[in-house]
């Protein structure tokens, strides 16, 4: 039986439940899979690297690292150290804009680099997204300023806000379709340079590690990830992913993010004898 070399997991929604941990059975799964099996591991996420990092620490292997959408594409090597494979950041001039939108709008905004995150408020949203990634922000009360007096190399930027005030920063944002990659979800919108996204970053980890597409089985739950599972040999979408998402008849459905999703479709592509204790 051929086994796929390379699992390339999305977190939030996916690789994390409702409780924004890693369930103990996925995290199991996966340190066996990668002990007993010839495979590498890759974090495939919108979030940031030291986000990331901390996820995966709950899983106690090594793994590399493709953030915010596949800007930041690190492989993780055998001396353990990081190997930087590409960079990308939106032109200074298009993160100020951004920014500039967010703010005129009066939502949440926050510009993340490739080691921090900045906002101008303390608020509400921000203590969620504290909370969630397990990251602290840099605040600022001019924002704008710090990204221009720093010339910060900023690879997403993100709006947080009930829904019907994200319609008001989405309408603003379509100048930038055809320049940027802009994902919506009912109260998130996060804007990535266009050339950034989650399979452009794997296909560049995948080469430098020798591992053909088809040799890739990935897991994802949402419109950000449909390309990345469409494109690899073996694309899983959760359970808990939206209902009306459009998506290849190829891509196979697992449980949900609560149930042990990951790792129930692990021991179906990489058998083993030992318990099935979820």
């Amino acid at each position: 039986m051929n086994y796929p070399k390379l699992i390339a997991l999305d977190i939030d929604g996916t690789l994390i439940n409702s409780d924004k941990k890693v369930p103990i059975f996925t995290a199991k799964e996966i340190e066996r899979v990668i002990n007993e099996y010839d495979v590498k591991l890759a974090i495939v996420t919108a979030r940031g690297p030291e986000s990331s990092m901390i996820v995966c620490e709950q899983i106690n292997v090594d793994s590399s690292l493709i953030t915010y959408g596949g800007c930041l594409v690190w492989a993780k090597e055998q001396s353990g150290n990081f190997n930087v494979l590409a960079e990308h950041y939106l032109l200074p001039e298009e993160a100020l804009e951004l920014v500039k939108i967010g703010l005129s709008l009066n939502v949440h905004t926050g510009a993340y680099t490739p080691t921090s995150w900045h906002t101008n408020d303390l608020d509400y949203w921000a203590l969620r997204e504290a909370r969630n990634t397990s990251t602290w922000p840099t605040t600022s009360e001019d924002l704008l300023s710090v990204l221009g007096k720093q010339n910060a190399d900023c690879c997403k930027v993100m709006y947080r806000a009930p829904s019907d005030e994200l319609d008001a920063v989405e309408s603003k944002l379509k100048q930038f379709e055809e320049s940027l990659f802009i994902h919506r979800s009912p109260k998130i919108i996060e804007v990535f340079p266009k050339y950034s996204v989650k399979m452009t970053g794997l296909k560049i980890l995948a080469e430098h590690l020798n591992v053909r597409t088809q040799d890739i089985i990935a897991f994802g739950d949402s419109y950000s990830d449909v390309q990345m599972l469409e494109a690899v040999g073996t694309g899983v979408l959760m359970d808990n992913a939206p209902r009306d998402l459009q998506i290849s008849n190829a891509v196979i459905r697992t449980l949900s993010n609560d149930e042990d999703g990951v790792a129930v479709m692990l021991r179906r592509y990489f058998p083993t004898d030992a318990p099935f204790r979820s």
